[in-house]
């Protein structure tokens, strides 16, 4: 032992439980560096967890008398924590040949040296073994939690765990006790034939005994041919009074918002009602058929407009523009095509719903083309306006020119048919004088919107 440093008989760890919020531990035990000390977390029993040196601050190396160390942050009250040495097996100096000596340095040296024997008889100590003279085992790495050793050669391997050793323990009570109980079965048994005779005609009569009829005279129990009976009945009774009460009850010529309609639940399994405000809110639009165009004036006030988003029902509104995030069409069309200008306006997109019988087919945009339907043998052809062709006759005046004063028409015979041949002026106008002309021919008409369903 250094009398400068002296090596006092220590174990080289200790154990503390932190209180709420304590930073400050002491290390009892000299140290020559801050390496040779660890700090650990036990986070369960013969378990822990190392912290990083950067997680506390350690002081008092080369100190006699130990040192201490400080936590960055508080610990919570409860927490076990383990101060051991743990000497770096390295040398701090070295001693050239033909150098100069200095006793510092071996009697560092030979503190280090005891310090890493009182460390290894420590663990030393925590290790399992055998007597003097025996050859050493080794453990097999492959063992699981729970299971016990057990002794293969010069090996420890994976041996019974507790539980089997205990089943085991139990089988054999139960043979002890099935030695037993087999000679008390072999008088049992033959008893148990003829008592198995009576059984089986009992079992039938459970089984099979008429509607009403006692298995047992007196005892009021009865066959499940009997229940069975009971329970038919009672299911026709039920059925026979619903119908009953359904066809006997006071006629109602016209439907409310508050009625209500009964109906058998496939989520719950239960009977569950309906009022007719929400089935016809809910089903109202599941009467559009799939490829169907719904028109519908938004220019007006509370008008029924189709759900942009709904799983079992979807629309598109026939507008382009509408693919965009937050628009009608999000979602449901792709390669969106607008070509031409007015009145010849083409505007297509294709369908693009999973789950869709029209997934992938080419449809019209017929607001932005401004397109109207048409009944024809033909489905889907598509035609621009057009008149039908057809001439006006001409007139002209007595001078051979055209013009003149309108003159009172006289009516000829001579080109098959009647004609007006005189001198009269042909003008398109309408009451008050306005020419109504424009870009396309066209009939009255007011503007509404075209949606169509496609899922």
């Amino acid at each position: 032992m250094s009398i400068v440093f002296p090596i006092e008989e220590d174990d080289r760890y200790r154990r503390y439980t932190a209180s709420a919020g304590q930073k400050a531990f002491a290390v009892p035990f000299p140290f020559q560096q801050n390496e040779d000390v660890a700090i650990l977390l036990q986070t369960a029993p013969s378990e822990y967890t190392e912290f990083s040196p950067t997680a506390y601050v350690l002081a008092g190396a080369n100190d006699p008398s130990g040192g201490s160390f400080t936590m960055n942050v508080g610990r919570t009250a409860g927490d076990v924590i383990l101060v051991l040495g743990r000497a770096i097996l390295d040398r701090m100096s070295s001693i050239v040949t033909n150098g100069r000596f200095r006793s510092e340095l071996i009697d560092g040296e030979l503190d280090r040296i005891r310090i890493i024997q009182q460390e290894i008889a420590r663990d030393n100590e925590r290790a399992m073994k055998v007597d003097y003279g025996a050859p050493g085992y080794t453990i097999a790495n492959d063992l699981a939690d729970g299971e016990l050793l057990m002794k293969s050669g010069q090996r420890f391997v994976a041996g019974p765990d507790a539980s089997e050793i205990q089943n085991a323990q139990g089988y054999a009570q139960a043979a002890s006790l099935s030695e037993i109980a087999a000679g008390l079965s072999a008088n049992a048994a033959a008893g148990s034939a003829g008592a198995a005779a009576a059984s089986a005609t009992l079992a039938q009569k459970w089984a099979t005994n008429a509607e009403d009829a006692e298995v047992v005279p007196g005892s009021g129990l009865f066959s499940a041919y009997h229940w069975y009976s009971k329970t038919l009945a009672l299911y026709n009774s039920v059925v026979a009074g619903l119908a009953g009460a359904i066809h006997g009850a006071t006629a109602k010529t016209a439907f409310v918002a508050a009625d209500e309609l009964g109906f058998w639940d496939s989520v719950s399994g239960a009977l569950r009602k309906i009022t007719l405000a929400n089935f016809w809110a809910q089903s109202k639009w599941k009467s559009v058929k799939i490829g169907e165009y719904y028109f519908v004036n938004t220019g007006l006030v509370g008008v029924d407009i189709p759900p942009t988003s709904d799983p079992e029902v979807v629309f598109i509104e026939l507008t382009a523009g509408l693919t965009g995030a937050g628009g009608f069409n999000n979602g449901k069309l792709t390669t969106e095509s607008v070509t031409g200008s007015a009145p010849l306006v083409v505007a297509t997109a294709v369908i693009s719903v999973a789950g869709s019988p029209m997934n992938g087919q080419t449809i019209n945009l017929l607001n932005t083309e401004g397109r109207i339907l048409r009944p024809s043998a033909s489905p889907n052809t598509k035609q621009d306006d057009q008149l039908q062709e057809h001439g006006h006759r001409q007139m002209l005046s007595s001078a051979g020119s055209l013009g003149g004063a309108p003159q009172s028409p006289t009516v000829s015979t001579a080109n098959n048919g009647a004609q007006l041949d005189s001198n009269i002026t042909l003008v398109v106008t309408t009451t008050g004088g306005a020419v109504r002309t424009g870009t396309e021919t066209r009939m009255k008409n007011i503007g509404v919107k075209a949606y169509m369903r496609i899922k």
